[in-house]
């Protein structure tokens, strides 16, 4: 009860602020008094909540600037370590050179040749030079400095007169046009040790700094480009020799100036520091790094110097910090005019609190109303088991009446084989309670009142009073959602269902599609054997090609529906690397050649032959980059080029690169190529042909292998596609065979081709022989060379000649050096490509020493020299015919092979393969003809169709060997024929008991290969 007096005071209070007289202050209760404390309140938290603020506000700066710093530092130290790579590769290049035969014998032309490939090959050198004796140049990249006296340099005398190799630090010189460049200079001396001159090498700083600037690049990337970031490259002294802003190279001392990075740099390891601008008078955040030097010594060190302005790093939480404050502030002004407006309503609340009987029981009404409303059934339970508390909802899910519950044992909410269970899980519950919420995953059931049961899902959570622990169950009913779960239950398994129909589906038609095309493409490589005028052979070739483009559709699309069914898997089985890109080479080159393209591959030598992984996946995804470029180049020419990964760390890691000189791909279209059905451009594809497909799939294949494809390209100059994969390494390689190493030791070759990557491949494949190798750029270039060595008395005795050169081919070369009587001795073997059908005519007309067609394979190249250079000893042999098909020594009887085959077109197919052969064929139109022919004659091969009516080629095949196995007869070997191209089909042939596995459409000369074989478990 509130008396009257505090009642009249409360209601004389409660008319303040908004009435029109307010109250007069009282003593000892003034207004001021009321809102002292709260002011001082509010007053505190803002100046704690700005203190806050400004702490983290420096905190976060200075994490961001350190986060800033190191990653400078590290870059620092990526770019000295790069500096450091690419100086000691220069310095080996000047080792190599002084050391080469060439140079110590002074072969200037060879001297020259040499000197212009390293200068063509690396972008790093700014000139090359090769003094004498007495310092004039005689050989040099620059031929305008032929002749030139270079004996008073400090370079030269330094070699002349103490030896090993002399380095300048960079500066600037006439020899370097004056750019910063670095020199290196090694002695050469002859066979007796005596000094016979110099060769000396200018590696320019600023193409140096060009690959640096890629890191830098990619850091003003990842900060964006508000961020100002500068370099500087300082000698140990201090002196500047790269500077990317201020461009002071060899013209300040960043030392002297008082700049304390440039100290720690060439002092201390790889670090930051927050320092003043020397120049720029403004706050930086520097990362320094000391590069090691040539060879880990003192030689070429220099420190890295990279800046960022520690404005722009600490913007962004300046920025953030500056918003956040501001909308706190917002928030804080307000709430804190309202606390204070409301002390006085506060005040005059207390007065008016209800007893404290009447405020429990509207808490307990409230509690009431909550459990009232709730959707779930809440009961709640003693540690006896008794329902001391439930809702209505309760009652109603168990089908009780109202008020029945209460005192009710737990038991008789659940079935009765559970009860027992139940009632230990509750002492354990008490015991040692847990919460388990909502949807744990445990199923429950309950029993209704009339006894029949549903599916439940129970929370349990527990709560402790004065009065003990209870236990609060929270029940659902989950029947409807365990009906949900079953359909889609059903609904997943009927999608599986589709998927395997879908998948059935193509296997199908793949098989209905290949049959009929294994007869079109048979018979059309049958014809093409046969006596045709031009103009047939013309349109023939149409045909042929129009088949060939509708197998690799099928085969895409299949291969595209297996990656979209899941069902894609790669093999992991052991093959050589090298002898898979012959073949693929070997596959295209013909493509190439009616192109006029220079087709060429190239493998590093530290490439990993001997792999384990997908051969067959591994073959697609090349001759799909290999198929693309030749297709669309028009001339000039496609490289393959393989090489180790080096941004991985596995052994089995290989960066394959094809680079052509097509027509290039527009930017906006660099990463629409690899989707589906996607092209370039589709002018040029209905120019070119194709469907999208093959980079889609070349693109997962990789990825399947651990890698990835991109694509670099220029519109009109070209493209170039990178690919790399994963693969295991052999651990144990089988003993290999005798390798075809011929011993050339001295024997002076010498490599004439426009090209210099070829002239490079030739020369790695004859890196064992052991021969003098000169190389020539062009058609003049060889005859001169040839010319002076006869000159000297020391011919050249192997000539190895690229047919078509610009200016001067290689027949007219040929020309020339018969009518200059410059061939005595001389065996030629001529390089053709193109057009070399032709080209081998005119090398036997010329009766030169042999042929070989691009792109080279290294057995074949040796096999050739090996044969040429027989022919030329052995003169007396020269009028027997040498190319001799190979005989057996004793002819066989003919073998016999039986053909399963229900289509009249396959079976004249296989029959024309076989025609001019010695094998006898019978036929057959299913498998049960198949299984009587077999009992009554004996075969040597079997050639059983899969899909067969009346009896298929799998039960054809069980019963075959189930005859054999009954009769104690040897197996005879059957070739599985089948055009469904799954991996699954292959295993199942393989698996009812079929040699061999081959895929239609089939070719002849596959299966005549298969059939010469020793059959082996083998797919085709």
């Amino acid at each position: 009860m509130i008396h009257q007096k505090d009642s009249q005071q409360f209601s004389h209070r409660e008319s303040s602020p908004f009435s029109a007289h307010p109250p007069t202050p009282e003593r000892g209760n003034c207004t001021y008094c009321e809102y002292r404390l709260p002011l001082i309140v509010f007053i505190l938290t803002i100046i704690i909540v700005t203190a806050t603020g400004y702490v983290t506000l420096r905190y976060i700066q200075s994490k961001l600037v350190e986060s800033a710093g190191q990653t400078l530092a590290t870059t620092a130290t990526n770019i000295a370590n790069k500096l450091d790579t690419l100086l000691n590769e220069r310095y080996g290049d000047i080792q190599l050179l002084a050391n080469a035969k060439s140079f110590r014998e002074q072969d200037r032309e060879a001297m020259k040749m040499q000197l212009l490939s390293m200068f063509d090959f690396y972008s790093t050198y700014e000139w090359l030079g090769v003094t004498d004796k007495n310092g004039r140049l005689i050989v040099s990249t620059d031929q305008s400095a032929v002749g030139q006296d270079r004996s008073t340099r400090e370079w030269f005398r330094s070699v002349r007169d103490h030896g090993g190799i002399h380095i300048r630090p960079p500066q600037r010189s006439q020899d370097s046009h004056e750019t910063m460049a670095i020199a290196f200079t090694a002695p050469i001396y002859d066979r007796g040790g005596q000094f016979i001159g110099a060769v000396t090498s200018r590696v320019s700083m600023p193409v140096l700094e060009d690959s640096f600037r890629r890191a830098m690049t990619a850091l003003q990337e990842q900060w964006g480009t508000s961020t100002r970031l500068e370099y500087q490259f300082i000698r140990l002294n201090g002196d500047v020799i790269a500077d990317s802003v201020l461009h002071e190279e060899g013209e300040s001392n960043l030392i002297n100036l008082g700049v304390h990075s440039a100290k720690l740099a060439v002092s201390s390891p790889a670090d930051y520091i927050q320092e003043r601008h020397a120049r720029l008078k403004k706050d930086v955040v520097t990362g320094y790094a000391r590069s090691k030097g040539l060879n880990g010594g003192d030689a070429l060190q220099f420190g890295a110097l990279l800046r960022a302005d520690y404005d722009d790093i600490a913007a962004p939480i300046r920025h953030t910090m500056f918003l956040v404050g501001m909308a706190a502030l917002a928030m804080v002004l307000p709430l804190g005019l309202a606390l204070l407006w409301s002390i006085r309503g506060l005040r005059q609340s207390v007065l008016t609190v209800t007893s404290e009987h009447e405020r429990a029981t509207a808490a307990e009404q409230k509690f009431r109303h909550i459990l009232n409303s709730t959707p779930d059934a809440i009961i709640i339970v003693n540690s006896d088991g008794k329902i001391v508390l439930n809702n209505p909802r309760a009652e109603t899910l168990f089908g009780y009446s109202p008020g029945t519950l209460l005192d009710q044992p737990m038991d008789i909410l659940l079935p009765e084989r559970v009860r027992k269970r139940h009632k230990k899980h509750n002492e354990l519950f008490f015991d040692h309670p847990a919460t388990r919420p909502m949807g744990a995953g445990l199923m429950l059931s309950g029993r209704l009142h009339n006894g029949s049961e549903f599916s439940t899902d129970v929370s349990l959570s527990f709560m402790d009073t004065p009065e003990g622990r209870f236990a609060i169950a929270s029940i659902r009913d989950v029947t409807l959602q365990k009906q949900h779960e079953q359909e889609l239950e059903a609904a997943k398994m009927e999608a599986l269902s589709s998927t395997r129909v879908k998948s059935e589906f193509l296997a199908s038609m793949s098989h209905e599609i290949r049959t009929p095309l294994n007869a079109i493409i048979g018979t059309a490589d049958l014809l093409w054997d046969t006596p045709l005028s031009s103009e047939q052979r013309k349109y023939l070739r149409v045909f042929r090609r129009a088949g060939d483009a509708l197998l690799g559709l099928i085969s895409d699309i299949l291969d595209l529906s297996k990656i979209e069914a899941g069902y894609m898997e790669l093999d992991s089985i052991s093959f050589n690397l090298e002898e898979l890109i012959d073949k693929i080479m070997d596959m295209l080159a013909m493509q190439a050649n009616e192109n006029s393209l220079e087709f060429a591959c190239r493998i590093d030598p530290d490439v990993p032959r001997h792999l384990i992984g997908d051969p067959v996946r591994l073959t697609q995804i090349l001759v799909n980059l290999l198929g693309n470029a030749i297709k669309f180049t028009e001339k000039g020419s496609v490289i393959l080029h393989v090489t180790k990964d080096m941004r991985a760390s596995m052994a089995g890691a290989i960066h394959f690169t094809v680079t052509d000189t097509g027509i290039g791909i527009p930017p906006d279209k660099l990463e629409v190529i690899f989707e589906r059905f996607r092209q370039g451009d589709s002018s040029r594809t209905r120019q070119y042909g194709g469907t999208g497909l093959g980079l889609a799939i070349s693109k997962h294949l990789a990825e399947r292998m651990h890698g990835r494809i991109w694509v670099e390209s220029t519109v009109g100059k070209g493209s170039r596609f990178h690919c790399t994969v994963t693969l295991d390494v052999q651990t144990t390689i089988d003993p290999p065979q005798p390798s075809p190493i011929i011993e050339l030791n001295g024997l002076k070759t010498l490599i004439v081709d426009d090209h210099s990557i070829n002239r490079l491949i030739i020369r790695e494949m004859l890196s064992e022989s052991h021969a003098d190798i000169t190389e020539a750029m062009d058609g003049p270039s060889a005859i001169r060379i040839l010319g002076e060595a006869a000159d000297q008395g020391r011919p050249f005795e192997l000539l190895l000649l690229d047919c078509r050169m610009p200016n001067m081919d290689g027949f007219q070369v040929v020309d020339h050096l018969k009518q200059n009587a410059l061939d005595t001795g001389l065996t030629i073997i001529i390089l053709t490509s193109d057009d070399w059908a032709n080209d081998i005519a005119r090398t036997y007309d010329l009766a030169l020493g042999g042929y070989l067609i691009k792109p080279i394979r290294r057995a074949d190249l040796i096999k050739t020299i090996e044969i040429a250079c027989r022919r030329m000893k052995e003169a007396v042999a020269r009028t027997r015919k040498v190319h001799s098909p190979p005989h057996d020594d004793m002819p066989g009887p003919p073998r016999k092979i039986l053909l399963a085959e229900d289509s009249p077109d396959n079976q004249m197919l296989i029959r024309s393969y076989l025609r001019d052969t010695d094998y006898q064929l019978d036929i057959v139109d299913n498998g049960t003809q198949a299984v009587e022919k077999i009992k009554d004659t004996r075969y040597d091969v079997i050639l059983m169709d899969m899909q067969m009516p009346v009896m298929d080629g799998f039960a054809a095949t069980g019963a075959i060997r189930q005859w054999e196995d009954d009769h104690q007869l040897a197996p005879v070997p059957i070739i599985a024929l089948t055009a469904l191209a799954l991996k699954e089909e292959a295993a199942k042939s393989l698996k009812a008991g079929c040699t061999v596995h081959m895929t239609k459409p089939i070719r002849k000369k596959t299966l005549l290969d298969i059939l010469k074989q020793p059959m082996g478990k083998q797919a085709a």
